[in-house]
């Protein structure tokens, strides 16, 4: 089965290198550490999650609001890592893209940043 990619989409992540994305993740685990003063361990997978919904809401500001809220809701520990997957599955419903672009993302990450699996919220 074939599926169009949004290539904006595509183009907006591509475009960062890997200290971007890297310096992009820290940055917002960082400060969600700090407000809630929780460590999370998202694991490999759930670390795709997380930068892909940090890039998401970057790039569709309208639901910039909802992936910060669930953000915040697994820093605060009302919700695990598997809970905020599922999650965004409902978010790509109410954004720009499709679950196709975001899949797309998703195997973006996991071939192109391997340095993923190492991340200290891997």
């Amino acid at each position: 089965m074939s599926y169009q990619i949004d290539k904006e989409f595509r183009k907006y992540y591509e475009k960062y290198s890997e200290k971007q994305l890297k310096n992009m993740m820290d940055l917002t685990y960082d400060t969600l550490y700090k407000k809630f003063n929780k460590d999370v361990n998202f694991g490999f997978n759930g670390c795709k999650d997380f930068l892909g919904a940090v890039l998401l809401l970057k790039y569709d500001k309208s639901v910039e609001k909802n992936i910060g809220y669930g953000l915040c809701m697994i820093f605060d520990g009302k919700c695990d890592p598997l809970d905020f997957s599922e999650f965004m599955d409902n978010i790509i419903e109410k954004s720009i893209i499709s679950m196709e672009d975001w899949i797309d993302v998703y195997d973006y990450l996991e071939t192109h940043h391997k340095w993923i699996e190492s991340h200290k919220c891997a």
